[in-house]
């Protein structure tokens, strides 16, 4: 993908993308689609950013845990959904809770499971149909995010809707604290709303490549030479610097999150292990006990067989705590946990790699709504997810925003 000499200020193109990420791919797929010339320059040795797939030995690790919703419309628009061979998480999950499993199924997902979705021990049936009703009512909205609402935290919008504790502590704080990666609920309730939509009438699923899948088809359109991997890129004064000479090209699209204001972080660690034997469910399992080190854990094997050897299972574990270094305490005690899971011995799951993600997902709170959204500073254009919202979609429609501000600029 990188081309000699393209990084000299000669051989720069009118419009530089900083950061091969899905937002920075995404940008350029619609610059060249409108013929016009750009250059992508990224600091790290692969593209994707934050997107990332390992592979080691006929597993697929993930950088994080990771799903793409087929209900994205901006993966859709683009024929995403197709292009990745998308291989589909079974409906619902599975709620810890006191050493019990609990059923939380999705009739919307799955029509033939409304009766499970009633009979769940989840939340009471008043909950149950406030839930119902919020589905509903957005049926046949666009999955984009509402605006209304960005003032308000997730919580306080369950607690003014009706839902008791038991719905929020059950249900609705461990499951979205795995997607929010905060267990206080203090995300934008629009943020909340937006997920719900997408969760409801959508499929969660992974790419039959593994995550890292997405980026490359991002770029296997792009003209060849189109991206500088290595690129000394840095930042001083509000300007961008490449090899120490000032960019001054007429755009510079910063896709890296670098410069959104008052922008905050969640952070994840992601532990991976193996066991061999018969195949695991394909269920999400939220555990919603406060003492377990568990957030979430899923055989990711048995959702798409690409992610380990044939007679293999690997099982991805969300921890609700984050920290890069774990010990064998850590490593035995989750070991415990997933054997009560998925009934198995203790000795039988093998640990196999960690993931620490100091920056896994841009904090979407209501203090840090204002100045949010792709716009010009200057001569560079700020965009990436933290410019949007933080998701996959939020990432591909930033990009394409951005591409939108120089095409328009450009024809005047």
């Amino acid at each position: 993908m990188q081309e000699k000499g393209i990084g000299s200020k000669e051989n720069m193109a009118e419009v530089v993308i900083i950061g091969a990420g899905l937002a920075g791919l995404r940008c350029a797929m619609e610059l060249q689609k409108h013929s016009v010339d750009y250059v992508i320059l990224e600091r790290e040795k692969k593209i994707g950013g934050r997107v990332q797939t390992d592979e080691s030995e006929g597993y697929r690790y993930d950088r994080g845990f990771q799903i793409y919703l087929d209900s994205y419309e901006e993966g859709k628009a683009i024929g995403l959904n197709k292009a990745l061979d998308l291989q589909v998480f079974e409906p619902g999950a599975w709620l810890m809770k006191d050493g019990r499993k609990i059923d939380f199924a999705n009739p919307f997902a799955k029509p033939s499971s409304v009766l499970n979705f009633l009979a769940g021990d989840w939340a009471s049936l008043a909950d149950k149909l406030r839930l119902a009703k919020i589905f509903l009512t957005n049926l046949g909205a666009t999955k984009d995010l509402p605006a209304a609402g960005r003032g308000e935290t997730a919580l306080e919008f369950l607690q003014r809707s009706g839902f008791d504790q038991k719905a929020i502590e059950t249900f609705f704080r461990p499951f979205f604290a795995g997607v929010f990666l905060e267990d206080k609920l203090e995300t934008s309730s629009a943020f909340l709303k937006h997920l719900l939509l997408n969760f409801s009438f959508g499929q969660a699923t992974l790419p039959k490549a593994g995550m890292g899948a997405i980026p490359l088809v991002l770029a296997k359109g792009l003209r060849q030479g189109k991206i500088l991997l290595g690129a000394d890129v840095r930042f001083e004064g509000g300007q961008a610097y490449l090899n120490g000479e000032q960019l001054e090209n007429a755009h510079v699209i910063d896709t890296t999150n670098r410069k959104v204001p008052s922008q905050d972080w969640n952070g994840s660690l992601t532990l991976y292990f193996a066991c061999s034997g018969e195949k695991l469910h394909a269920r999400l399992v939220v555990d919603a006990d406060a003492s377990k080190l568990i957030r979430t854990a899923v055989s990711l094997s048995s959702v798409n067989a690409n992610y380990a050897p044939e007679g293999q299972n690997l099982i991805s574990c969300t921890l609700k705590i984050t920290t890069q270094e774990i010990d064998n305490v850590v490593i035995d005690s989750v070991q415990r946990e997933l054997a009560a899971i998925y009934k198995r011995q203790a000795k039988e799951i093998r640990f196999m790699r960690h993931y620490y993600v100091r920056e896994a997902l841009p904090s979407f709170l209501p203090r840090n709504q204002e100045g949010r959204g792709v716009k010009r500073e200057g001569n560079c254009i700020i965009a990436g997810d933290s410019a949007t919202y933080p998701s996959i979609n939020g990432a591909l429609l930033s990009g394409r925003q951005a591409a939108e501000l120089v095409l328009n600029a450009l024809k005047n």
